[in-house]
């Protein structure tokens, strides 16, 4: 029997995001400016659903007397649960739920970006790229840590090795890599637990994030951020390699 099984035969990528921070929020005028001109593009409006979320903002007027504004919150393109688009006043997110390898789901994003600030032309402070990695651990009776995880990674805790309960690892830390010339702040969450969602299986869900903060105000261009995010992308996976089993990472090298 199989001690451990990965989200995807591939790679255990169960998501993977892209998201964009305003350095300035979108106006309620703009708001509605830029959902008209999306949804004119052939893409968005033949391949997705589109949904609006409406917010209300409260101010106190004379007399105390509160009124209310309803304006869109954000809009929502979905395809199929599997690439999801949201835009809100103050940042992008453009999510997939069914990875398979870089240089195809790259391409998409990079489409989609294109698209999206063709349309926005807002200036970006800071930019995210996300990766959830996942893994059910078949039999807890076995020494799966031993199976899962690189002993001589440095981002683990030895203690684990002795716990038979659920734990969990948070750090964080600023790193400097090639080719994005930005500080990066990198987050890793690592935990054992019992996934109520799917009738409590014993998972690891392993999050890596790295956020890109800019010194300044930064215009899109698709070519410099194809360059940021692929940067990213390597230095994501490096850390990922680290963590997991060489075996296991060799056995999505042969995929």
């Amino acid at each position: 029997m199989k001690t451990i099984k990965s989200y995807s035969e591939k790679n255990a990528i169960k998501v993977i995001a892209f998201g964009f921070h305003f350095a300035n929020k979108i106006s309620d005028s703009e708001m509605e400016d830029i959902i008209e001109k999306l949804k004119e593009n052939d893409i968005l409006s033949n391949e997705f659903k589109q949904s609006l979320t409406d917010e209300i903002s409260m101010t106190i007027g004379p007399y105390q007397i509160p009124n209310q504004k309803k304006s869109v919150g954000n809009i929502l393109f979905n395809k199929d649960d599997i690439w999801i688009i949201n835009i809100t006043k103050e940042f992008i997110v453009i999510t997939c739920k069914k990875y398979s390898k870089w240089d195809n789901i790259g391409l998409k994003v990079f489409e989609y970006m294109d698209i999206l600030f063709s349309v926005i032309t807002k200036e970006l402070n800071q930019f995210t790229l996300e990766y959830l990695y996942e893994f059910e651990i078949l039999d807890t009776q076995k020494k799966w840590k031993e199976k899962l995880f690189n002993k001589d990674c440095v981002y683990l805790n030895n203690y684990i090795l002795q716990l038979s309960d659920f734990w969990h690892i948070n750090q964080g830390s600023f790193v400097e890599i090639d080719d994005i010339g930005h500080k990066l702040l990198d987050t890793l969450g690592i935990k054992y637990f019992a996934d109520q969602q799917d009738s409590f299986k014993h998972k690891v869900n392993i999050k890596s994030q790295h956020i890109a903060l800019f010194n300044n105000m930064e215009k899109f261009e698709n070519d410099n951020f194809q360059k940021y995010f692929t940067s990213m992308r390597d230095h994501s996976k490096a850390i990922f390699k680290s963590i997991i089993h060489k075996e296991i990472v060799e056995k999505f090298n042969k995929e």
